[in-house]
């Protein structure tokens, strides 16, 4: 794939080229277990500060049942672009462990939001399915041009954080025909409810709860953050 003239400075590419260059073209598998720690994701620290939160090998497979197959909606071969930065566990769900584990290529961008530039790099090259955050869509939404760009090759476009407005969603179906879908989750899981592709979508809605095996999702217990509705999450084990 041609490098994106908008590239920053780092030219990390080049550096991490010249470091592969100088490993072993083989190397000796490690065996693991299944409920072996794996990886150590940080939360939000929406409340209090970041914690780090346990993942075993055998989250990825849960994660990969879930979140790239009936949300991202993520084929061998697409081109994904998540835009949330390393180390949040948002960046562990889709442009790592799901662009690798189902084969698809993971669009990489270092550099501060802008909106018309977001767009046109879509455009540009071809993405087939994004995930970004409300904010970003809504500053997206918000440009006079937004008409202007040609985003046919965008099949699936995911947002996460907290409940995108109506008039967001009505700007790109309006503009490209596409319905921008709300999920939730939490670091310690994966996706816990969400509007699926093909689902009547309701607005300010994050769809409907995810039917894990032997896992009851309680969603009935709500509270407000500056105005908004905001659903917690209670899981319960079905002895």
């Amino acid at each position: 794939m041609e490098i994106d003239r908008w590239r920053t400075p780092g030219r990390w590419l080049d550096q991490f080229n010249r470091t592969g260059e100088k490993e072993e073209p083989n190397f000796d598998f490690v065996e693991t277990y299944r409920d072996e720690m794996a990886m150590l994701p940080y939360t939000s620290g929406t409340t209090r500060n970041p914690k780090a939160v346990v993942h075993i090998h055998n989250w990825f497979y849960a994660h990969l049942q879930v979140a790239p197959k009936v949300w991202l909606e993520l084929k061998e071969g697409d081109l994904a672009w998540a835009t949330a930065a390393p180390g949040w566990q948002k960046w562990v769900w889709s442009p790592f462990v799901s662009t690798i584990g189902m084969g698809a290529t993971a669009f990489v961008y270092s550099g501060r939001f802008d909106a018309e530039k977001y767009l046109r790099m879509i455009q540009d090259f071809k993405v087939n399915v994004i995930c970004c955050t409300p904010t970003e869509y809504r500053f997206m939404a918000k440009l006079n041009n937004l008409s202007q760009f040609d985003l046919f090759s965008l099949r699936s476009a995911v947002s996460a954080g907290e409940p995108l407005n109506a008039q967001v969603i009505d700007m790109f179906e309006k503009n490209f025909g596409l319905t921008v879908r709300d999920g939730y989750g939490q670091t310690e899981n994966t996706l816990v409810v969400g509007n699926l592709p093909g689902m009547k979508v309701k607005r300010v809605r994050w769809g409907n709860r995810f039917p894990f095996t032997g896992w009851k999702v309680s969603m009935n217990m709500a509270i407000r953050v500056n105005r908004e509705k905001w659903v917690i999450s209670r899981f319960k084990r079905i002895r």
